[in-house]
Formats: C-alpha cells, sequence, structure tokens
C-alpha cells in the first residue's frame, strides 16, 4: 500500500485502539464525464498529470493531482518524470 499504509501504521502507533485502521472495500468507482453523488453533478475530467472535477452547481474546478503512475503532489509532467 505505500505512503498509505505507513499512515496507517503511524496513526495505529500513536492511537491504538481508539483509531479504526479497517480499509473500506470500494464498491463504486467515479468514471469520465457526468457522475452524480448526493444529487450533485460532478464532472471528471481525466488528464494526462491527474484529474479535474468540475462541479458546475458552484461553478468550481478542482485539480486532484494523484497521478496515474506516480502518487501526491506532482508539480507538472517534469516534476513526475524526475520522481520516478
Amino acid at each position: 500500500m505505500g505512503g498509505g499504509k505507513a499512515l496507517i501504521d503511524g496513526f495505529i502507533s500513536t492511537f491504538k485502539d481508539s483509531f479504526d485502521a479497517s480499509i473500506h472495500t470500494t464498491t463504486d468507482y467515479l468514471t469520465n464525464g457526468k457522475n452524480i453523488i448526493g444529487e450533485i453533478e460532478f464532472d471528471i475530467i481525466n488528464t494526462a498529470e491527474g484529474f479535474y472535477i468540475y462541479i458546475p452547481e458552484i461553478n468550481t474546478m478542482y485539480t486532484h493531482m494523484l497521478g496515474h503512475n506516480c502518487h501526491s503532489i506532482v508539480a507538472g509532467e517534469a516534476h513526475e518524470v524526475c520522481s520516478r
């Protein structure tokens, strides 16, 4: 699980039994294009460097930079190539 596993292990070490370390099973996936969650439309736009999530109701575009080939903050294509 990589970095996510390290975070969970750290939380377990710190918070002991008060931390719920269970990992849910994914049952639903967002797809490119229009998705409705709780009556709110989200338009998922897949790009070479991550994803744009457009929320028309509030006229907002969110850039989610969990890249396709590597994780976390990727400042752009050059950064992603350097971090491999």
